[in-house]
């Protein structure tokens, strides 16, 4: 009698994926993946003014002292795409997302999971006409020119993107203080004026992730504030520019408080002749009501590239980020890359590159041990200087 339900539960589960892959013949299902193998050198050093001289005198203390050296490779990110025209104006689009060779559960024994899998999209678009479209439901908005495509890995020449787009340094930089992450609606347009072609959108957002795990389940928003923001641009010949601002707000922990914080953002790109490039600047502002110290962002980024043959370009990137509100982070990180890539075919990207990410002299507050129950406050200087080699793999299915 168990295997006959067994064997009736998987007929009737047959039934349904037949019938669903009739009505929706039209749908499309599509991908990429990038994989990496990675070198990297560096140095890391934590040094503290410690009273630990003659008579309780300070003296500069090294703390940590790493200088990691390794080879390794992982499938930085796959991405499933689901889309399907309900009709000639109406449009749906799921996008789920896989990082760092996700996995549940570990084959070692130890029941570590690695990376993360997410639902990066799931929204319905309405084309009402080039001027006038309307997407709702879970999507990312636009934010000056990358923020929408930054996980479009194959369309862009990096293997690791500027700062504030690289997933993968989500521990250490917050990303989310920098660019929205998602918006449930937004309205964007074309109008052609003569040569230029204007261009705008407008969203409504989620709150600040940190309001998001206070909601039902940890995963609605649990106050009525949201983000509001959008981007003005203009397209003329091979060249585009745009502006871009929004307005939330920050939960602080620190100061018990909401704290206003406005984005604003400018970005410009060219494809002439055979040159590309991008560029972007990021500023954050936040304004505490009650002020403790400066709580500031700033980004920006400039890539330029040429195209030596249709199928292989070079390009190289400088990148700068400076985040008052994190110490380590006040006087800045800088990143430089330089790489190119070769098309085999259409749908695959070879790509190398050189990385280096420093931070000169950035404080870190920590409390030293000074004896039994008694921690001693100190600014520790932190100097980070790292090197990487990458060859990567984009394959668009």
């Amino acid at each position: 009698m168990k295997n006959n339900s067994k064997l009736l539960l998987f007929a009737v589960i047959l039934m349904m994926s037949t019938q669903i892959t009739r009505s929706q013949g039209a749908l499309e299902i599509f991908g990429f993946y990038q994989g990496q193998v990675v070198k990297q050198k560096g140095d890391l050093t934590i040094i503290a003014p410690l009273p630990i001289g003659p008579g309780g005198s300070i003296v500069p203390t090294t703390l940590t002292q790493e200088h990691p050296d390794f080879t390794g490779s992982n499938i930085q990110q796959l991405n499933l795409f689901f889309r399907k025209e309900l009709s000639g104006s109406f449009t749906s689009w799921i996008n789920i997302q896989f990082l760092n060779n996700f996995s549940s559960h570990s084959t070692s024994g130890s029941n570590v999971e690695y990376g993360k899998l997410s639902l990066e999209e799931a929204w319905l678009k309405w084309d009402y006409a080039t001027a006038l479209s309307i997407k709702a439901g879970y999507l990312i908005p636009r934010f000056n020119y990358l923020n929408e495509i930054q996980n479009r890995m194959p369309l862009l020449p990096y293997v690791t993107r500027p700062l504030v787009y690289e997933s993968s340094l989500g521990s250490t930089i917050n990303i989310p203080a920098f660019v929205p992450q998602k918006a449930f609606l937004q309205a964007s347009g074309y109008i052609p004026f003569g040569l230029v072609t204007g261009e705008y959108s407008a969203f409504v957002g989620q709150s600040d992730v940190n309001y998001q795990t206070e909601g039902v389940g940890g995963s609605l928003d649990s106050i009525n504030f949201k983000a509001v923001g959008g981007r003005i641009g203009a397209k003329v010949s091979d060249f585009r520019f745009g502006v871009s601002a929004t307005r939330d707000r920050e939960k602080s922990v620190a100061l018990n408080e909401d704290i206003l914080r406005m984005r604003y953002g400018a970005d410009f790109g060219f494809n002439f002749m055979n040159f590309f490039g991008d560029a972007e600047y990021i500023s954050v502002s936040l304004d505490p009501v009650k002020p403790s110290k400066d709580l500031n962002k700033s980004f920006y980024y400039v890539n330029i590239g040429y195209n030596i043959i249709e199928e292989a370009y070079i390009f190289a990137t400088k990148s700068h980020l400076e985040d008052k509100e994190v110490d380590y982070l006040a006087k800045g990180i800088d990143g430089i890359t330089v790489g190119g890539g070769i098309k085999p075919i259409e749908t695959v990207v070879v790509k190398m590159e050189y990385s280096n990410y420093s931070t000169k002299d950035g404080i870190l507050p920590m409390q030293f041990p000074a004896g039994p129950g008694v921690f001693l406050p100190v600014n520790a200087v932190v100097n980070l200087d790292y090197t990487q080699y990458t060859l990567g793999l984009s394959v668009i299915f």
